[in-house]
């Protein structure tokens, strides 16, 4: 079994993923590594994806290929929006204020304070610039993680994809529209008894779709010529079923 060393990964993916103001030299280290240990991943199912003839194996085995490479795909596409500082931010403005009442600032100062409480509104995103690209649906929400407003921004594929169509040009449209048909299969993995989804990942098409999807990401972002020989397990004519 071949799979290549992620010293060699960490190498390709550098050629994109670099430390700047918003990624330290220890974040790419461990975001590099994190990918290379995924893509390794991909090389061992690639070896037992496309010769196992048990069906609900050969189903599993699919399943965790569209999962590695979507896992990847939102790596790299964070990666993009705060490297390009396209969060989606949202901002307050004040709209009321209460006035409480006034105290003698004790032991340290005679002085009177008087102690106030301020009301924000939160302003969201204007969206009328955004183009859903066919197929999904334009979805804001934004998931609140930090404190602080400026560091407020979405961390869902769905908004990634939006994002990154509507305000780069990094990549044409229908890579976007197979990433959010990945999302929608990720989606789709379930383990609950009221849900049977198992048969939507019985066919290796999807694998090859996947395949193809992350491999023209990769192909507009890194220098795949220096590492075709890296990527090439991801060329679906290798394995034409």
């Amino acid at each position: 079994m071949n799979i290549s060393n992620v010293l060699t990964w960490r190498k390709f993916l550098r050629t994109y993923l670099k430390n700047n103001e918003h990624y330290s030299s220890e974040e790419i280290y461990g975001l590099t590594s994190n990918i290379g240990y995924k893509c390794q991943y991909l090389e061992y199912l690639n070896t037992v994806v496309y010769n196992n003839n048990h069906f609900s194996i050969q189903t599993v085995h699919n399943q965790y290929y569209i999962l590695t490479i979507i896992i990847i795909i939102e790596a790299i596409f964070d990666y993009i929006i705060k490297d390009k500082d396209l969060h989606i931010k949202k901002g307050f403005t004040p709209i009321d204020k209460l006035k409480g009442c006034e105290f003698k600032g004790g032991s340290i100062s005679q002085e009177l304070f008087q102690n106030n409480l301020k009301f924000f509104k939160i302003l969201h995103p204007k969206t009328s610039d955004l183009k859903p690209t066919e197929n999904y649906k334009v979805n804001l929400e934004v998931f609140i993680k930090n404190k602080k407003p400026e560091q407020i921004f979405s961390t869902k594929l769905i908004d990634m994809i939006s994002i990154i169509q509507n305000k780069t040009t990094l990549f044409p449209d229908s890579i976007l529209v197979e990433v959010n048909s990945l999302r929608e299969l990720r989606n789709r993995i379930h383990l609950k008894a009221d849900i049977l989804d198992f048969n939507t990942f019985d066919e290796i098409s999807l694998v090859n779709s996947a395949k193809k999807t992350l491999n023209e990401i990769f192909k507009h972002l890194f220098n795949t010529d220096e590492f075709d020989y890296l990527i090439n397990f991801l060329n679906v004519n290798n394995h034409q079923n």
